[in-house]
């Protein structure tokens, strides 16, 4: 037993405040003439479960010259993970100067600062990023991509029935992917698996709408057969009913569909930001027309969902009824005037999902234009010369 465990392979160190430094975090140390202006990246902290503590990660983009062949190269290099004991922005700005003054790298030299959305690392009243007040040169350049994906977070959280609608997708990948012998009759039934979706990447949820939209009648019979079959165990035909009922309703249908229209422009955008070849130009290009299409096609939206689930409610012979809704009365207003038909409710739910994720990106926007504003003129080459 003793020869066997020596044999062992032995398990990669967690990362720790002794993590070894990366062979570039060394050379910056010791060559701190070869550059001049450097740049920060770094992710909110985060709860590391081996090591016990809170990190941060830290990343740092740096030009490097090259004086005998005359070069100017920019590099990223990531140099470790800082322990953080506190997690207020103060703190965190005291953790990130200290640590920038070990490794040899003075405030003064840094020229942009790139943080998550986390709001104690972005917020411009009491986040991280006011560590401008210690070097105005500091330039916050925000995650677009994940800008985009807190947008995205914050409208499908706008209504209970959306929260809902992403449950029952939760459901359905869990219900298949628990038994693999479930899973091989999904397989067998659709060209395509289902996807699990995920709050923190919303291009996940992208996935997960996709192949239950376009296969719904294939999942749709699949369910039906599961939730009679009795070769199937009791659990299995129990919860392969109640699913069936959870999407044979108004509003999974009405949202199932609207929501894979918004979600493939979205994911579209998010795997152009996520490029290699991107830049901030053109990341900020992308972000405006994204939110210019939603603007201009929102009615267009509305009524192509809103005929598409009609017709879906037929086929599958749902009730189109909804339980009635009655709004606040306001004075002048007449009974007809304050109950939403099941029409109107099915409208309303669209309308407030999207107009919050228009609000989101319009707010989320300003900051790729003002420094696309500021520093586009440096990619136009033609103009320059």
């Amino acid at each position: 037993m003793d020869e066997m465990v020596s044999r062992s392979p032995k398990p990669p160190p967690s990362p720790g405040p002794t993590m070894p430094l990366a062979p570039n975090h060394v050379a910056l140390q010791k060559d701190p003439i070869s550059w001049k202006l450097l740049g920060l990246c770094l992710d909110s902290p985060v709860l590391s479960i081996p090591a016990h503590m809170e990190q941060m990660s830290e990343t740092v983009r740096y030009v490097d010259i090259n004086f005998e062949t005359k070069t100017v190269t920019v590099k990223e290099t990531f140099l470790g993970f800082t322990v953080v004991k506190q997690k207020d922005a103060a703190s965190i700005v005291e953790v990130i100067c200290n640590q920038l003054e070990k490794d040899n790298m003075p405030l003064k030299y840094c020229r942009s600062q790139c943080y998550d959305n986390a709001a104690v690392m972005a917020g411009h009243k009491s986040g991280v990023q006011r560590i401008t007040e210690k070097n105005s040169k500091t330039v916050f350049v925000n995650c677009d991509n994940h800008s985009l994906n807190l947008a995205g977070i914050y409208a499908a959280s706008e209504e209970s029935v959306t929260v809902t609608f992403f449950d029952t997708l939760d459901a359905l990948y869990n219900f298949f992917s628990r038994s693999t012998m479930r899973w091989d009759k999904l397989r067998k039934a659709m060209p395509t698996t289902l996807k699990s979706e995920s709050e923190t990447r919303w291009n996940a949820r992208a996935e997960a709408v996709k192949p239950v939209c376009h296969h719904f009648d294939d999942l749709l019979i699949l369910l039906e057969e599961m939730s009679i079959d009795l070769k199937e165990n009791v659990d299995t035909r129990s919860e392969a009913s109640q699913l069936l009922h959870r999407i044979l309703t108004c509003h999974f249908l009405a949202l199932l569909f609207f929501l894979n229209l918004i979600l493939l422009k979205i994911d579209r955008i998010q795997k152009r930001l996520q490029g290699h070849q991107i830049n901030f130009h053109n990341a900020a290009k992308d972000l405006k027309a994204l939110e210019m299409y939603f603007n201009e096609n929102r009615e267009a939206i509305y009524n192509e969902s809103l005929s598409a689930v009609l017709e879906l409610c037929e086929n599958y012979n749902v009730m189109v009824a909804l339980r009635t809704r009655i709004k606040k009365r306001m004075p002048g207003e007449t009974a007809a005037d304050v109950v939403l038909s099941a029409k109107q409710e099915i409208m309303r739910l669209m309308k407030s999902t999207i107009d919050r994720l228009r609000t989101e990106m319009k707010q989320r926007s300003t900051r790729p234009e003002d420094i696309d504003s500021k520093f586009g003129f440096l990619l136009d080459v033609e103009q320059i010369l």
